[in-house]
C-alpha cells in the first residue's frame, strides 16, 4: 500500500482522499481515478511535466 500511496502523491492525488485509514476508498468520487492509477493509465510528459490519462496503450518493445 505504501507504493500506491507514493504513486498517488506523485500524480498530485491526495492519499488521504483515496486511501483514508490506509485502505483504498472506491466510491463515486474516486473510482475512475483509482482505476486509471491501478491500470497504469496515468503518466507525465518527460519534458513538459504535464499530467495525462491514456485512453488506450500499446507496449513499445
Amino acid at each position: 500500500m505504501a507504493d500506491i500511496s507514493a504513486k498517488l502523491e506523485e500524480h498530485g492525488m491526495d492519499a488521504d482522499v483515496y486511501m483514508p485509514q490506509g485502505k483504498l476508498a472506491f466510491n463515486e468520487q474516486t473510482a475512475t481515478a483509482l482505476v486509471r492509477l491501478l491500470n497504469e493509465d496515468l503518466f507525465q510528459g518527460d519534458f513538459s511535466q504535464d499530467a495525462y490519462a491514456a485512453s488506450g496503450k500499446q507496449r513499445l518493445s
